[in-house]
Parts: structure tokens; sequence; C-alpha cells
């Protein structure tokens, strides 16, 4: 009792100097996590970072989800006020910066809401200063294209959906709304040019691979990424192999060799991941093999957590925790279905009468 009445009488003595510690241990902390959250490169997107992205999640989107909410309610005025006011609170966003994806979402939802507005060239107007301070974000170079397209200048829309479909390449939305516009004006030679882009982007852009091989995360840390809504990343990956020019079909299969695996000596559940790039629509594991060091087979499909930030073409996961001791394990196969790329039929038509068009002249040329 005498140390616990020291002590009180020390904490009161000394409570401003307590508080003032208490006040900037509060402000350094929380100061050091939103300089974190907000400064690490949006490419640097594993583990911690990816809890802590997370976590500031619903604080950073919240307003580009309200005004969704809004739009599909049908408030346009609503969602318009909401979302000119939080882009001019963020004018001054840089790429790397966490609210890049907010913003870049709400200029996209903006343009929309002028041109279900019939303002079209409002939406344009107001993507045009976020396109000038993130001139790679492809969602915004989409959107100005559709605002000038719904305004009826094609010609404005053609070059600004060019623009998105150069930074995309793979995207079949992006050249449906591009050759949408380019046939309003027969821009037949631009047609043919996108078109022969796209064939050659298919091999050119085919998804790249990159297989992981290791063993679960800590419990605290899975139960943190859990928390935040983390599908993916509750593994602790120590090998890797990079796969180029993966064909896109219903049966796709990946080998994970014997070399990833020895010598392997935790007695850890092996965990295995597949992320792919360049693959817009993600992909669904179908089929799982796990050869064993006695050379026995496991073929029941573990359970497989995915993740894929749409339309982001580079962020396409799936981790699977095999129930198989690592040291154990000689080989892993997963099968996958990787969607392909389809244009619609109206492109098509575009495209067809282009060629047409083009063919008597490139006779006459030879």
């Amino acid at each position: 009792m005498a140390a616990i009445s020291r002590l009180r009488r020390f904490a009161y003595r000394h409570r401003r100097w307590l508080a003032a510690l208490w006040l900037l241990f509060v402000v350094v902390m929380g100061g050091g996590l939103w300089a974190y959250v907000a400064w690490v490169p949006d490419d640097v997107d594993l583990g911690i970072t990816m809890a802590a992205r997370s976590w500031f999640h619903e604080r950073t989107f919240a307003e580009p989800e309200a005004a969704q909410r809004e739009l599909e309610a049908g408030e346009l005025d609503a969602a318009r006020a909401r979302l000119e006011r939080f882009l001019a609170e963020h004018r001054d966003v840089q790429p790397t910066q966490l609210w890049t994806h907010a913003v870049s979402r709400a200029g996209v939802l903006l343009a929309d809401t002028w041109i279900e507005l019939g303002r079209g060239n409002k939406g344009a107007e107001a993507v045009a200063p976020l396109i000038e301070r993130l001139p790679l974000d492809y969602q915004l170079w989409w959107a100005e294209g559709r605002a000038f397209e719904a305004d009826g200048d094609f010609r404005a829309g053609g070059d600004a959906l060019r623009r998105a479909f150069e930074l995309t390449l793979t995207h079949a939305g992006v050249l449906d709304d591009y050759l949408a516009c380019l046939g309003e004006i027969n821009a037949f030679a631009e047609v043919a040019w996108a078109a022969d882009e796209w064939d050659r982007a298919q091999i050119r852009g085919a998804p790249k691979a990159l297989l992981k091989a290791g063993i679960p995360r800590r419990d605290l840390e899975q139960r943190v990424l859990g928390a935040v809504g983390i599908p993916v990343e509750h593994g602790r990956f120590f090998r890797h192999r990079a796969l180029w020019g993966v064909a896109r079909g219903a049966a796709v299969r990946f080998d994970y060799p014997a070399a990833m695996f020895e010598p392997w000596n935790w007695r850890d559940e092996l965990v295995v991941q597949l992320r792919l790039e360049h693959a817009w629509a993600g992909f669904e594991v179908t089929g799982f093999e796990l050869e064993r060091r006695d050379g026995s087979l496991e073929t029941r499909t573990p359970s497989v957590a995915t993740m894929h930030r749409d339309g982001s073409g580079v962020a396409a996961y799936a981790e699977l925790f095999t129930g198989v001791p690592g040291d154990e394990v000689k080989r892993v196969t997963l099968t996958c279905r990787i969607p392909a790329p389809e244009l619609s039929s109206k492109s098509k038509r575009v495209i067809k009468k282009a060629r047409d068009n083009l063919a008597p002249a490139l006779t006459d040329g030879g």
C-alpha cells in the first residue's frame, strides 16, 4: 500500500509532465500511423501495409461510396455536391498516396453523374484537373472519353479513350467505348490500328504469374489481417517463381516444382499463393494436386482465399492452406480458370466495317 501511495503522490506532483508525455505519445503514434498509410507507395501492398490500408479503407472511401449509394438511389444533385466537396478537399493528392484511388473513384463517379444529368461537357471538365495530376490513371481518361462521347464530341472522346486504351491494351471495356467513338466518325484507319494493337496485346499483355510458397503467419498476425478484411497474405512466403506469358483459358495449370521445396525444413503447414498481373477479370482456382515426397497424392481442394481489385489488372490473388507440413511436399499443381477478354459484337462489327473499307485502298496501293 505504501508503494501505491508513493506512486500516486509522484503522479500527482508530475501530472502535467505525465499528461504532456501521454499527449505527445498519442500524437506521435497517430501521426506515424497516418503517415505510413498515406505515404507508403501503393505497390508496397503486402502484410501489415495491406492491413493498415484496409483499416483506413472505410474512412478513405467513405465519401465516394456514399455518393455511389446516392447515385443508385437517383439522388444526382446530392451525389454531385458530395463528390465536388470531396475532390476540393483532396485537390493536392499525389500519385503515391492512399487517397489516390479514392480521388480517382470520386472523379469517375462525378463524370458519370454529369453524364446522367445530360451535361457530358461538365463531366469532362471535372476530371481534366485530375488527369493532369494523375496522368497514368486509365480510369480517369476512360471517364473523360465517355463524358465527351455522351456530349456528342466523338473526336475528343476518341482522343481520351485512345489514351485509356494505350494504358491498358487488354481491357475490353475500354476498347469497346473507344471503337464506338471511332465508329461514329468513320475513323477507319484508327479502328484498324486499335484492332491490330488489341490482337498483338493478347500476346504482349498476357498475364504474368508469381508463384509463392511459405508457412502461415503467427496467429496474432492472421487475426489482424482477418479483422480488417484481408483474405490473402496470411502466409509468410520465402520461395518465389515468376512466369511470363501465361495463357488464358478454362484449365490453365501452374506447377510449383520440387525446386521450390528443396531443401525445406519447416514442419509448419505449407501455404501457397498465386498472383496474376493483367488479369482484368480475376481468376478462379478450379483444381488442386499435391505430391508428397513419399509419392502419395493429395487431390482434395483446400480452402481457397481470393482477392481481386476490380479493373486494376495487376492485383489478382489466390492463397491456399494445404493442410500438409511443408517438409513433406514435393510438388503442387493448381488448375485455374482465367477468362479471356472479349470484345462486344458491336465492336467486332466496327472493326469489320473499317477493314472492309480499307481493303480497296490497300489493294490499289499494292
